[in-house]
């Protein structure tokens, strides 16, 4: 279980690397990558795999990503640190609904 753990998180942390080319003013990589993560979770849920458990702890754990986002909006101003954080809680809420509702 460990090493499919380590394997699906590896798969996480790329995708969340590779979504990090999306920053810009704001941190578009990161709201996708927490989104799709929070996305993610429902759909694997559903298919009642094996291998359900290892991909929500490694694939969606690694991709999303409290720590960056934290350091993110550490440089932002008070008003656009609430923006932020609002944009990234009501679309993650949005899209784990979304998953849970589709799937």
């Amino acid at each position: 279980m460990i090493i499919t753990i380590a394997i699906a998180a590896a798969i996480g942390a790329i995708v969340r690397y590779l979504l990090s080319s999306l920053n810009r003013d704001l941190p578009w990589g990161t709201l996708a990558a927490n989104n799709l993560a929070v996305f993610a979770i429902p759909v694997i849920l559903n298919f009642q795999i094996d291998l359900s458990d290892a991909l929500v702890i490694g694939f969606a754990g690694s991709l999303s990503t409290v720590s960056t986002f934290a350091l993110e909006m550490h440089n932002f101003s008070f008003a656009m640190k609430l923006r932020y954080a609002t944009l990234t809680l009501i679309t993650c809420l949005a899209s784990f609904e979304i998953a849970s509702y589709l799937f």
